[in-house]
C-alpha cells in the first residue's frame, strides 16, 4: 500500500470514505477559526470606535478627572524639580561668591567702586560736605580695618559726631518717642506717611465701600509682617487715628527683634513671635491691611516662603489689601549694594547698633517678576499695580526698591 500512495484505486472504499470525512472536518474547523478571528477583530475595532467617539457622561468625567490628577502630579513634580534646581543654583552661587571674595572685606570690596560710592554718598550725604570727603574717610577706614563691621563702625563714629539733632513735633512727644526726632523715628515717620499716601492717592476703587482708607479709619486692623522695632506700625496707628491700638495693630517678627519690640511699644501694638512656619495665632479673614516692608527676602527657604504667603492670604479679609516693599534684584552687583544698604541702616544710621542682626544677616533676593509670580500662585490673590508712579518715585533709588500691592477676591475693581 505504501508503494501506491496517492492512487485512489489502491484504497478500499472504507478508507476513501474515512479520508473524505477527515477533509470535511478540517474545512469546517478552518472556517470556524476564521469566523472567530473575524469576530475578535470586529469586537476590537468596535471597542476602539467606542473609546474614540462614545466617551461621554460618567466615563468621560472619570477620564478627565484622571487626566487632571496626572497633570497636577506632573506640575508638582516640575515645581519640586524647579525648587531643587534653584536651591542648587543658590548653593553654587554662594560657593562661587565665597571663592571669588576670599577676603575679609566682603561687601565693601573694590569690584563695584562706582556703585558702592554712589550708594554711600546718597545715603550719607547729610553728614559729609561732598563726595570726595566721604571717599577720603572711606578709604582711610578700609585701610585701617580688617572687616566690614570695623569699617561701618568708623563711619558710624564720624556720623554720630556730625549728626544734627532735630526737635520732634508735638505729635511724637509723650508717645513713647524721645524728645528729639532721631533717625529711626524720622525714617519711620516718612515710611508710614508714604504708605498711607500710596493707598489714599492710588485711586483703585470704584466706590467708597471698596476704598480701604476712607474718611473713617478708626476700626481698621493692620498686620505688619517683619515689624522690626514696631515704629512704622505705631506711627501708622497715630496717623490713621486708630481707636484701640492694642486690639487693631499687630506685629510679627522673629526672636532677634521680638524683645525690643515688646519693650518699646507694648502698650500700642500686639506682638507675635514668628516661628518660621505659620501664623496660627490669627484666625481666617482677620486683617483689612497687611504690610511686608523689605521682609520677605530674609526667608531663604522657598517652601517656607510659600507657606508664609499662603498664611498671609488666609488671615487677610476678602477685599483686603497687601502692600509689599521689595528690591528688584537682577544682578550680582545689585545684591552687594542691597546688602551694603541694609548694613548702613542697621549699623551706621540706626539709633542703636544691632551686632546680632549684622552677624546673623541672611537674604535671598528675587526680581520683581519673581515676587509677582509668587503671590499670583495663590488663587485667592489678584495683582493691583500702582497707577500713580509719582507717589513712589525716588531720586536716589540705586537699589531698585519698589512698592507693589495685591488684593483678595476683588472682582469688581477697576482703575480710573
Amino acid at each position: 500500500m505504501d508503494n501506491h500512495v496517492g492512487d485512489p484505486l489502491s484504497y478500499s472504499l472504507d478508507e476513501l470514505a474515512q479520508m473524505e470525512e477527515s477533509k470535511g472536518y478540517h474545512r469546517i474547523k478552518s472556517r470556524r477559526k476564521y469566523a472567530e478571528e473575524r469576530r475578535y477583530h470586529v469586537r476590537k475595532q468596535t471597542k476602539n470606535i467606542k473609546l474614540l467617539f462614545l466617551k461621554s457622561g460618567r466615563s468621560r468625567r472619570r477620564i478627565l478627572s484622571k487626566e487632571r490628577k496626572e497633570k497636577e502630579l506632573r506640575d508638582k513634580k516640575y515645581e519640586r524639580e524647579r525648587d531643587r534646581k534653584k536651591e542648587k543654583e543658590t548653593e553654587k552661587e554662594k560657593k562661587e561668591e565665597e571663592a571669588v571674595i576670599g577676603q575679609e572685606i566682603k561687601y565693601l570690596d573694590k569690584r563695584y567702586p562706582k556703585e558702592m560710592h554712589q550708594l554711600l554718598f546718597r545715603r550719607l550725604k547729610d553728614y559729609f560736605e561732598n563726595k570726595a570727603k566721604l571717599e577720603e574717610y572711606l578709604h582711610e577706614a578700609i585701610n585701617e580695618s580688617t572687616d566690614d563691621m570695623a569699617v561701618l563702625m568708623k563711619l558710624r563714629d564720624i556720623i554720630v559726631e556730625k549728626r544734627r539733632k532735630k526737635q520732634a513735633s508735638d505729635t511724637y512727644k509723650n508717645k513713647g518717642y524721645s524728645g528729639h526726632m532721631n533717625y529711626d523715628n524720622e525714617r519711620a515717620h516718612h515710611r508710614s506717611k508714604e504708605i498711607i499716601k500710596i493707598w489714599k492717592e492710588g485711586k483703585f476703587a470704584n466706590n467708597s465701600d471698596n476704598c480701604l482708607f476712607g474718611e473713617d479709619t478708626s476700626e481698621i486692623k493692620i498686620l505688619d509682617v517683619g515689624c522690626g522695632n514696631g515704629d512704622i506700625l505705631a506711627m501708622m496707628g497715630d496717623l490713621l487715628k486708630v481707636q484701640n491700638k492694642k486690639e487693631q495693630l499687630f506685629g510679627v517678627d522673629v526672636d532677634s527683634f521680638h524683645g525690643e519690640c515688646v519693650h518699646r511699644f507694648e502698650n500700642e501694638i500686639t506682638f507675635v513671635k514668628y516661628d518660621g512656619t505659620n501664623l496660627t495665632a490669627f484666625a481666617d479673614n482677620t486683617f483689612d491691611f497687611i504690610i511686608a516692608l523689605q521682609t520677605l527676602h530674609h526667608i531663604e527657604n522657598s517652601q517656607q516662603l510659600k507657606v508664609l504667603t499662603q498664611e498671609i492670604s488666609r488671615v487677610l479679609k476678602p477685599r483686603g489689601y497687601i502692600l509689599v516693599r521689595e528690591h528688584d534684584c537682577n544682578t550680582l552687583s545689585m545684591k552687594y549694594l542691597i546688602n551694603l544698604e541694609h548694613h548702613l541702616y542697621s549699623q551706621v544710621l540706626a539709633e542703636h547698633v544691632d551686632v546680632k542682626a549684622y552677624t546673623q544677616y541672611k537674604a535671598h533676593y528675587r526680581t520683581k517678576q519673581e515676587w509677582i509670580r509668587l503671590f499670583l500662585s495663590l488663587p485667592t490673590l489678584v495683582h493691583l499695580p500702582l497707577v500713580n508712579d509719582a507717589i513712589i518715585s525716588y531720586s536716589n533709588n540705586i537699589t531698585n526698591h519698589y512698592y507693589d500691592r495685591f488684593s483678595k477676591h476683588l472682582s469688581e475693581l477697576f482703575y480710573f
